[in-house]
């Protein structure tokens, strides 16, 4: 179509005059590879033009205006006044022909589509004001948006008729499935952090934002603000809870991680004593009378199990440890288990006192820094791949080009871990405070820790003994 045509033109022409320097060339990517070739202007239009036209099947990646917008229908809405009906959606959907209706639920529907539920967050959207758009202004904030977000999960929750249950709107339809609270309150918290890319609707110039978190809430660490199923808070004081949900069994679990260390070769044998000891000391929590109760996995709902069940609930999640080492070994490392008795200690390097700024990231993000013990083990991992790094000019020059392919593929690795919505993070340089990066900086601290490997070598060296 001429228009396209001519919209590929002018990107082409904002790209040839903005983005090539002196001497530029532009690039593209091998079909299966990541290798790039060098191509001619009139090849890089034709590629210009090709996404243009193929534009609709990435429609809900440029419909959004950040990662965080969770649904990109909301910049559409109609000013107040108009019909119940079309308050939901003007552009988009209008624009299909059709007006969207959520279907009736006992509960909370968690989207914009639902008239209560959004005047509800606007209403809290006008208390908490914009949102800061710089990186501190964000880290210094994120206390309040937690504190806040709480706010409103407790009161929708509380919403009469609504059973305490939430929905939510599938992403690539309109159909509404349950979730539970943590799910719920990611989901508050997700539209809480996107509320600038809506400010038409809920700003007004005029009012001055008025929220103000109680004392407890801006000092509460971020665990402490996990939301426990209703279902924890019915069992009886004789009864024990074998869950992350339970406080007290994590504080067990988590003390006894530390005296027996992250997972390797050399203490593997020792989890089946190791297990006992800890299911030991959760039995003395029985009250007279009491059981063991373990969460259903598909919801919240608790079921009585046996002590040989509650053993290997026990044994699972000591095996499974290094998956929560950024919770528990954060909080200290007392001793290694076992050193007493001849096993061989944990290297120092694991001993480090990790910053407590690292104990406040978000489970959806993701650290990169050696402080993160994920992200060294990844790095590691691939560095005795790769190996040594040549030391002369005209062997780096020629190993470019492999570091070049790790490096994409470290990064691809990397951006996995990401859950929805969430960032890559970055120690600041002279303190331990984390800074959120975009893609291609974070790309850069990986090619640069990959580079500088052999500074390292003495420490992912030595990790093959293990």
């Amino acid at each position: 179509m001429p228009a396209e045509e001519q919209a590929g033109k002018d990107i082409f022409a904002t790209l040839k005059q903005k983005k090539l320097g002196t001497g530029g060339r532009f690039f593209r990517k091998e079909g299966r590879s990541h290798n790039l070739l060098e191509v001619g202007d009139k090849a890089a239009l034709e590629k210009i033009v090709s996404d243009l036209r193929d534009r609709n099947s990435r429609i809900d990646k440029w419909l959004q205006a950040e990662e965080e917008v969770a649904e990109p229908t909301l910049r559409y809405y109609p000013k107040r006044g108009e019909q119940p009906e079309a308050r939901a959606l003007e552009g988009f959907e209008r624009w299909r022909g059709r007006t969207i209706v959520l279907e009736e639920v006992v509960g909370v529907a968690l989207s914009y589509y639902n008239d209560e539920y959004r005047e509800i967050m606007f209403h809290h959207f006008r208390m908490i004001g914009k949102r800061p758009t710089s990186r501190t202004g964000r880290r210094e904030h994120k206390h309040v948006e937690d504190a806040i977000g709480n706010d409103i999960f407790a009161t929708l929750k509380q919403k009469p008729g609504g059973e305490g249950r939430f929905f939510r709107k599938a992403s690539t339809n309109h159909d509404l499935s349950e979730v539970g609270d943590d799910k719920a309150l990611e989901k508050i918290l997700e539209d809480l952090r996107a509320r600038n890319n809506c400010t038409g609707r809920w700003f007004r110039d005029a009012v001055e934002p008025t929220y103000k978190p109680e004392i407890g809430a801006l000092e509460a660490p971020l665990p402490s603000m996990r939301i426990v199923p209703s279902s924890f808070k019915e069992v009886g004081e004789q009864n024990f809870v074998v869950s992350w949900y339970n406080d007290e069994y994590t504080d067990v679990m988590h003390s006894h991680f530390r005296k027996i260390g992250k997972r390797r070769a050399q203490n593997i044998p020792e989890e089946d004593k190791f297990s006992k000891e800890i299911f030991a000391t959760l039995k003395k929590k029985l009250g007279r009378g009491g059981h063991f109760f373990k969460k259903a996995h598909k919801d919240n709902d608790l079921f009585e199990v046996e002590e040989d069940e509650a053993l290997d609930k026990v044994l699972k999640d000591l095996q499974q440890r290094n998956k929560r080492i950024d919770k528990w070994f954060q909080e200290g490392v007392d001793s290694i288990y076992g050193t007493e008795m001849g096993a061989l200690p944990a290297p120092a390097s694991s001993l480090r006192i990790v910053p407590a700024s690292f104990i406040e990231v978000a489970e959806q993000d993701f650290v990169i820094s050696w402080y993160s013990h994920e992200y060294t083990d990844i790095m590691h991992n691939h560095f005795r791949k790769i190996g040594a790094r040549p030391t002369s000019k005209d062997g780096c020059r020629v190993h470019k080009p492999i570091e070049e392919k790790l490096g994409n593929e470290i990064f691809s690795t990397l951006k996995n871990k990401l859950g929805r919505g969430g960032h890559f993070l970055k120690k600041l340089m002279r303190c331990n405070d984390l800074v959120e990066v975009g893609d291609d900086e974070a790309m850069q601290k990986v090619l640069k820790d990959l580079h500088g490997r052999n500074a390292r070598i003495d420490k992912w060296l030595q990790d093959e003994l293990y």
